[in-house]
């Protein structure tokens, strides 16, 4: 029974079904139900469920694999912290001489890596852009940023193009009225490529930081993506305060 709360339905089912996992009714490794079956224990539409499950894999506790289904990863274990912000402005902030060039802008089929990383299917067809920035015009690059888009919003490269230093989503909003709603941030180090190392300036092999950011909009629709790439020593500052709650 999914008790009656304020929280979207995909949330308030993610919820129960990673009870399940920590408690062990769903193995590590073992297939979760499908969709169809959660669709109707929950009262729930597929696309709810798929919302849900997705929630899953970004807390680390399930994966998908092609043409098996969604399989159990981790019992979890330790608590997910959320850290609250009053706008998206405030998850990326630029200094204001950032400077941001287009390197590359074109329709791609998604690589494995690519698809799995921003939560889509392999060779789904996306618009890939690729950017520079710096801190300044003068300095090395601090960031190589590949955004994705699909064809409904291809228009919004025109804009980037024109606003190259303005938020993607406040753009997104400007362009579409698309309001992004809730944000997936993964950062975990990564040993640059030669590629990545070439654009940044910094020999092959570097350790440096990878950051996956994933935009969501209403009924936790994927709209875009980003994955952004960055240098050693380039350092992501985060502020938590205690929010203090007035009890009547």
């Amino acid at each position: 029974m999914l008790k009656t709360a304020k929280e979207p339905k995909y949330l308030t089912i993610a919820n129960v079904l990673r009870e399940r996992i920590s408690d062990g009714y769903y193995e590590v490794g073992s297939l979760l139900p499908t969709e169809a079956a959660y669709a109707i224990e929950f009262s729930a539409s597929k696309q709810t469920v798929r919302n849900a499950v997705r929630l899953l894999q970004d807390w680390g506790l399930a994966f998908s694999r092609r043409g098996s289904g969604t399989i159990v990863r981790s019992k979890g274990g330790t608590k997910q912290f959320v850290q609250k912000i009053e706008s998206m402005a405030e998850l990326v902030q630029h200094g204001p001489d950032a400077c941001l060039t287009q390197l590359d802008c074109k329709q791609i089929d998604l690589s494995a890596c690519e698809a799995n990383l921003i939560h889509s299917a392999y060779k789904e067809n996306w618009w890939r852009v690729c950017l520079l920035r710096s801190p300044n015009i003068q300095s090395a690059p601090d960031a190589l940023l590949y955004l994705y888009f699909q064809e409904s919003h291809v228009d919004l490269i025109e804009l980037i193009a024109k606003a190259p230093s303005s938020l993607t989503h406040a753009l997104l909003q400007e362009g579409y009225g698309e309001q992004v709603s809730e944000v997936a941030q993964e950062i975990c180090p990564h040993q640059l490529t030669a590629e990545e190392a070439n654009k940044l300036k910094v020999p092959e092999g570097t350790a440096g930081l990878r950051v996956v950011r994933r935009y969501y909009g209403a009924h936790r629709k994927l709209i875009w993506s980003a994955i952004a790439f960055h240098p050693p020593g380039f350092t992501y500052t985060s502020w938590f305060a205690r929010e203090a709650k007035q009890t009547l």
